[in-house]
């Protein structure tokens, strides 16, 4: 069993006109260059995404995972003498930013599909080989694949390969992506463990997020209209802020269910402000663990093991297995950088059991 992991390395470069889905360091430019492209009938929108690119200069932080980290520590720390309202309003801020990256990412992935996505075509190449069969590929398959990445640049190339019918079977749902969501609008997160499978670890462009207040029905999750790259639909203020003026809570607008590093730990501990997506991210890192405890080699590709979340990538590879093959798959020089790293801090006899080894050459 094979265990791959995909980092922001796999997504970068993937648009035509420019160093495509930005790096961390990168965000800011890219989200203030979508800003000025945002149009003026979509107020709500472009306030979004211009506060959002405001508050990453006056925190002077060079990411938007930092500047997420800085909101929510405020926001629960009872101790700084915030008020209600102030803390309200940083939560707010959160939803912005995540507003603001799902409109960015959206608007990238359409560039992105007329590259051909040649890179993630040649993964699936070393998934599955060359059958199209899908429904035998995904019952026979020794592997899985965890992503960080908020883009939907996997299942673009999936969907153009594949050509599954997601008119009868839900995209994630166990007979295809088998990532934990079987229904449009579902309440549980159910992965069929003798299929391949697709988690996405830190949510998705495209997923939305309500938490039910005061009812015993769960979180919802709704999928944007449309596939992956096809959805036609303007980036507007529509698509995200529908029900805005509308004080029915059964009525208002899910959040996208993007989850910042930096929000999981609020969840282990138990805090209820952040129950919106409380329902998908346990369930799929508890099954994120379980495939890494089976598998019998593990591939982090694209993936730098920053601090933001270094934590819960050690925490699942602490899942894994003695004897299993780690293998870090990067940039040559970034690859063995990494190894180096991870070996000196992490690993060892008296850490994560695991000897990794350096694998260079781009995603």
């Amino acid at each position: 069993m094979t265990v791959y992991i995909l980092g922001a390395g796999c997504s970068a470069g993937a648009a035509p006109d420019g160093p495509g889905f930005p790096l961390a360091r990168d965000f800011t430019r890219r989200l203030a260059e979508f800003g000025q492209s945002v149009q003026a009938d979509s107020p709500v929108l472009k306030n979004c995404v211009e506060s959002t690119v405001k508050l990453l200069s006056e925190e002077s932080v060079q990411t938007l995972d930092g500047l997420v980290a800085r909101l929510a520590t405020e926001a629960h720390d009872f101790s700084n003498g915030l008020t209600t309202q102030q803390r309200q309003a940083k939560h707010r801020q959160i939803e912005h930013a995540k507003v603001a990256t799902a409109a960015l990412f959206m608007d990238l992935e359409r560039k992105a599909k007329t590259t051909g996505l040649h890179r993630y075509h040649n993964f699936l190449d070393e998934l599955f080989g060359n059958s199209t069969r899908w429904p035998l590929l995904s019952k026979d398959s020794k592997c899985s694949v965890l992503t960080f990445n908020y883009d939907r640049l996997f299942e673009m190339a999936f969907i153009s390969r594949f050509r599954p019918d997601t008119g009868q079977y839900p995209l994630y749902g166990k007979s295809l992506l088998n990532s934990g969501l079987d229904y449009v609008n579902g309440s549980s997160i159910d992965v069929d463990p003798a299929r391949f499978a697709f988690l996405k670890l830190h949510g998705s462009v495209g997923l939305r997020a309500r938490n039910e207040d005061g009812q015993t029905v769960p979180t919802h999750y709704t999928y944007y209209y449309g596939l992956p790259g096809d959805d036609g639909r303007p980036i507007n203020d529509e698509r995200f802020f529908a029900h805005a003026k509308n004080p029915n809570p059964y009525e208002r607008d899910p959040e996208p269910l993007i989850v910042f590093p930096h929000e999981k730990p609020f969840v282990a501990a138990g805090t209820q402000t952040l129950l919106a997506y409380r329902n998908y991210i346990e369930p799929i890192w508890r099954e994120a663990r379980r495939l890494v405890a089976q598998a019998t080699e593990i591939y982090a590709i694209g993936y730098r093991f920053a601090p933001m979340d270094r934590q819960d990538v050690l925490g699942l590879l602490r899942a894994a297995t003695k004897g299993t093959r780690l293998v870090i798959q990067n940039r040559p020089g970034t690859a063995e950088e990494i190894c180096e790293y991870l070996k000196s801090k992490w690993f060892g006899p008296e850490a994560i059991a695991l000897e990794p080894e350096p694998f260079p050459q781009p995603f």
